[in-house]
């Protein structure tokens, strides 16, 4: 800011006339890059970013910037006007994203199947310790354009189609406001998987977004008996193209498509047939977190195991930053 004792004159005049704080935020300055606020006892994150950017989801921007966890009365706020890309790099480490798998949900605790109340303690707390989960369309728009996400970003997705997806995890997500990631494998829709009209109120919702998980679900990189190379490879091309064509008849088409590979299993040709297809992101189930270069057709992700305490799942989440060497 070019006039900084002005906008100080306006902090001190504003402080001073008002007894208590105002309701809503007071203007103290703009340039042409950012605006100055006084925070008010009705702000709100979310309110902040509707005013400013027509877009409540963005509060963690303006929370970020100005390295708040809480906004109370009375704050100075510097909100940028525009998002600059960013591409996770910092002064001193670097950005990393841990993407969480999940299966089943059901009354067994067991690798693929994780209880309704394990699940919402781990939605509590990553509400409760400031961690923010995002899209994987945020995340893809990080990866590809550098736009910032927040600092202790995670992604939820769950793979393969249950119906306790909708009758279980869905309603979760929903009360904590947590948006997912569904891929299902198109063969299990409406034939003992999640039918189309479960599929439908989900994405209605503006959190879940639906994705392929292959035709079968059958493993990439073992072909059938009797099956020769090139039926392997006509198969594993209509693993990909069979679903993605069912859920744009089905669901209205995404704006990006994604896919996850059954068991994780991924080749050279199955990456070939994705990118054919205009696929921009690909998932195995390799633990890790991935950075804003990671290889977008392999990255990877976390499986949260129905029988691991909630101990296991604080050090998954963790993984959400990599100190650089100064």
């Amino acid at each position: 800011m070019k006039n900084m004792r002005w906008l100080c004159l306006c902090l001190i005049a504003a402080i001073s006339a008002c007894g208590t704080p105002a309701r809503k935020h007071v203007l103290l300055a703009e340039d042409t890059q950012v605006t100055v606020v006084l925070s008010g006892s009705h702000d709100t994150w979310s309110s902040l970013a509707e005013t400013y950017y027509s877009n409540k989801s963005l509060g963690w921007y303006i929370a970020d910037r100005n390295s708040l966890k809480e906004l109370t009365a009375g704050q100075k706020l510097v909100i940028p006007k525009s998002m600059e890309p960013h591409y996770g790099i910092f002064d001193n480490y670097e950005q990393i994203v841990p993407i969480l798998t999940y299966h089943n949900f059901g009354p067994k605790k067991s690798n693929t199947m994780i209880r309704p109340q394990d699940f919402e303690q781990q939605l509590r707390y990553l509400r409760d310790n400031n961690y923010r989960v995002i899209s994987l369309s945020a995340l893809s728009k990080h990866m590809q354009q550098g736009l910032p996400i927040p600092h202790r970003a995670v992604v939820i997705t769950i793979d393969d189609g249950f119906r306790s997806t909708y009758d279980i995890a869905f309603p979760l997500l929903k009360k904590y406001g947590m948006p997912a990631t569904v891929f299902v494998y198109s063969d299990f829709i409406n034939n003992g998987g999640l039918k189309k009209k479960q599929l439908i109120d989900m994405l209605e919702s503006d959190l879940i977004d639906i994705h392929s998980h292959s035709k079968t679900h059958r493993n990439f990189n073992m072909p059938l008996a009797n099956e020769s190379l090139k039926d392997f490879y006509q198969n594993l091309k209509l693993e990909i193209i069979a679903p993605q064509e069912k859920l744009n008849r089905l669901l209205s088409a995404p704006e990006e498509q994604y896919f996850a590979y059954p068991y994780g299993e991924v080749n050279p040709k199955v990456v070939e047939f994705l990118t054919e297809s205009n696929h921009k992101l690909g998932f195995t189930v390799s633990p890790g977190s991935i950075s804003s270069y990671s290889y977008p057709y392999t990255l990877r992700r976390f499986q949260v195991f129905g029988n691991r305490n909630l101990k296991s799942f604080i050090k998954i989440i963790k993984r959400n930053r990599r100190d650089l060497a100064i």
